[in-house]
């Protein structure tokens, strides 16, 4: 992960900024779920030692993603700019939020494999409410990113 100072950026940078660390959070989340997929190929066994040390190191890139993040939107307090900072602080939430569901939907996919035709009703519905859940927080997000677009229109067009 690359890692910028962001002391003395302008907004339109630090805006850039923010846009390139969520195309690497896209990344982390494909990496993230193909090790989940990737784990679950491996039924009934499961390898899990290998599926811990990828889910450990998805997780240190979306620490060091989140954490990129807050950078921004301090720097963008500093810069006197409240509003472009606040906007990125619903969308890191939502990420949070995201991320948690994410790792929810994953175990229980996992239950739900692992258990008999006559247990699954009750875990399949929760797992349809899960998936609409995220889809929702998705929604949420982009939303947000097309306020944040407009409210930076200003500062990427100059």
């Amino acid at each position: 992960l690359r890692r910028y100072n962001y002391q003395e950026m302008e907004v339109g940078k630090l805006i850039k900024c923010f846009y390139g660390i969520q195309e690497e959070r896209i990344k982390v989340y494909s990496i993230f779920n193909a090790a989940h997929h990737e784990y679950m190929s491996t039924s009934p066994e499961y390898d899990f030692i290998k599926y811990r040390a990828q889910v450990k190191l998805v997780t240190e890139q979306f620490t060091a993603l989140s954490r990129q993040v807050i950078d921004v939107i301090r720097q963008l307090r500093e810069c006197h700019n409240e509003a472009v900072a606040i906007l990125l602080e619903k969308l890191q939430a939502a990420e949070k939020e995201k991320l948690e569901m994410t790792a929810q939907l994953h175990l229980m996919r996992k239950t739900v494999a692992d258990q008999t035709a006559e247990q699954k009703g009750a875990s399949e519905e929760g797992l349809v409410q899960l998936k609409r859940s995220l889809a929702a927080v998705d929604n949420k997000m982009a939303e947000l990113m097309e306020e944040l677009k407009y409210e930076s229109e200003d500062y990427l067009n100059t």
